[in-house]
């Protein structure tokens, strides 16, 4: 699944996309969710909006920097 957010012009802080109901935009497809994206650069700048994978981290996991 997933959502859009929306980082605040005045500050380096983001929020949920929402729906005219208030509740946060979902979607499963990747089309839909580009679709979305493109309508929403008539109000926004491409800067504003990330698109995220929505997910539950189930398992412990470690994040270790790669060096080359």
């Amino acid at each position: 699944m997933y959502s859009i957010m929306i980082k605040a012009q005045a500050a380096d802080k983001y929020s949920f996309y929402l729906n005219s109901d208030s509740t946060i935009y979902t979607t499963d497809s990747l089309e839909t969710l580009g679709n979305k994206v493109a309508e929403l650069l008539n109000t926004y700048t491409l800067n504003q909006i990330l698109p995220i994978k929505n997910c539950v981290i189930t398992n412990n996991i470690v994040i270790t920097e790669v060096t080359a």
